[in-house]
């Protein structure tokens, strides 16, 4: 019994060790965690808060696997 319970302390503090970030010797900044980000939609000119006036300001929010839907609607801008 006691081998047993030696054993799944043994694993998990190796599960504990195994999910902790490393720094890796870079600066915060200068990682991107893609495990916290979960897929957002972003809507441009809608009503509500949290809406962008201009389709580029929700493209430069925009991360990896984000949408953008843009409401019907004539926007004068150009995109970059």
């Amino acid at each position: 019994m006691r081998t047993n319970t030696l054993f799944a302390v043994l694993i998990i503090v190796a599960i504990t060790y195994s999910t902790i970030p490393s720094s890796g010797g870079t600066r915060g900044e200068d990682r991107f965690d893609t495990t916290s980000h979960m897929n957002k939609i972003l809507y441009v000119g809608g009503n509500g808060p949290n809406n962008y006036t201009k389709i580029q300001d929700a493209i430069d929010d925009a991360r990896d696997g984000d949408t953008v839907f843009v409401f019907n609607g004539t926007y004068f801008e150009t995109l970059s």
